[in-house]
Parts: structure tokens; sequence; C-alpha cells
């Protein structure tokens, strides 16, 4: 997912949205959300919520696991949570909490400090065994940058170049494109490389991959995603059509 909310307290981010007069978010993400416990093809799958990317300090993490347990657990979904900064976890307890998981979602936050704690904690290697063998792997912002080859990095004064991720998706992936995005960093970054190409999600955009298969989901009229390249010197930002069938991901590479 490139955005949204689902109704989480919105002194969960206090840094970011100093003196605001309503105290919720409203809830946008249940499209999404329901498509996650839906594609484990259980009726009471175990999520496992995995906070590492918020845990740098910006976000309440019990308060944002408060509203996450009210958006998903009235649509069948039993919650377990795994905190590898602010709980001193063991090995043996992130391999069955990640061995118990029918779906894993991963926070939004700080994209680089997440892959940076995985791979200090071989949570990455866990991972991709239990994705092997079926868990819905689900995200929102650095939740869903993390599985592709690289990540735009947070909007920052000067010079920015891609991040490297887990690299289990192709491309450059570009989350809330429409908002808060460095944009013009993305478009210079793909221009550096031409090789490379870039997916950017608006807020309430989705990409939903399966095998080599993939599709569009939006859930706002305003909402939709994107495939950005470099061809012959011009910049082409192609939109992404949402239908029902899935395509060949081979077509996202296509530039």
């Amino acid at each position: 997912m490139g955005g949204g909310f689902f109704g989480e307290r919105k002194d969960v981010y206090d840094d970011w949205y100093p003196g605001i007069d309503q105290m919720f978010f409203p809830v946008e993400t249940t499209p999404i959300d329901r498509l996650i416990v839906e594609s484990t093809g259980k009726k009471n799958p175990t999520v496992l919520v995995i906070t590492t990317a918020s845990e740098g300090g910006e976000r309440d993490v019990d308060l944002y696991m408060s509203a996450f347990r009210k958006q998903y657990e009235p649509i069948g979904a039993k919650i377990e949570e795994l905190r590898l900064i602010q709980q001193e976890e063991t090995h043996e307890e992130i391999v069955a909490k990640i061995g118990r998981a029918d779906a894993v979602y991963v926070t939004p936050g700080d994209t680089s400090l997440l892959i940076k704690t995985w791979r200090k904690r071989g949570v990455d290697e866990l991972l991709r065994v239990a994705y092997e063998s079926g868990t819905v792997m689900s995200g929102l912002s650095a939740g869903a940058c993390c599985w592709f080859d690289f990540f735009l990095p947070d909007k920052q004064e000067g010079a920015v170049d891609k991040q490297t991720a887990l690299g289990w998706v192709q491309g450059l992936l570009c989350v809330h494109f429409n908002t808060e995005a460095d944009t013009s960093s993305f478009k210079s970054i793909l221009k550096k490389d031409t090789s490379l190409f870039g997916i950017a999600l608006d807020e309430h955009a989705a990409i939903e991959i399966v095998d080599d298969e993939y599709r569009i989901h939006t859930y706002s009229k305003d909402s939709f995603a994107w495939k950005c390249y470099w061809n012959n010197g011009e910049y082409i930002v192609e939109k992404l059509r949402e239908i029902e069938s899935f395509s060949s991901i081979k077509n996202l590479k296509k530039c």
C-alpha cells in the first residue's frame, strides 16, 4: 500500500501533525485490509505485525497497535506483534512468531532502520522461508518499500540516491506519490540508471503480486499507481490500470 490510515490516533504522529484539532484519522484502508486477510485462505488467520520501521521514536507503537487490532480483529484476524527494537525478542521467539503467521504486515516508518535491523537479526531470511511456504507478505509505506530492489528515502535536502531493500521484487518503489514523496529525486534517480524502472503508489493505491503476476488496487477515485522510467531522453509516467485479472510482472519491466 502506498499510504492510508486505519483510524489511528493522531498523537501517534505528534512530530508530523502538531496541533491538530481532531483526535483520530479516518479509516481508509478497509478494502486492502480485507484482501490481506482473505488472501491467506483462512477464516481466522494469524496476522503478524512487524513494527520495526515504527520503532524509531516518532510513533507511539502501543497506540498504533491498538488501532490496528480495532481494524483487523473484526474482519477475522488474530493479531500477533513482533517488536525488534523496543523489546528483547529472542531468536527462538522470532522464529516461532514468523512460523505461526498466515500473513505478515509491516508497518510504516523508517525503511532504512527496518532493513538494517532485519538483516542484523536474520529476520529477512526467516521471512523469505515463510513466504516460500505460503505466508502472505504485506505492508504500508515502508512496509511496502522493503520488498523491492530499491526504495526512495524520506524527503530531505540535497542529493538523494536510491536505497537497497530486500530485492524480492524488481524495481524502485516510491510511496505517497501524490502527497509527500520527493518526486523530483525519484525522477533523478531513474535518470541516473535508465535500465531501472520505478513503481509509484499514490495514497490509497496498492500493488498485489502473486508469483510472477500482479494487479493494481485503488480505493479512492483520485488514487492511482504508476510506472515511471526514462526512454530516449524522455521521462515517462505511465498509469497502471486497475483490472480484475492479473498481468505478467514482465510487463512492468518493459520500457
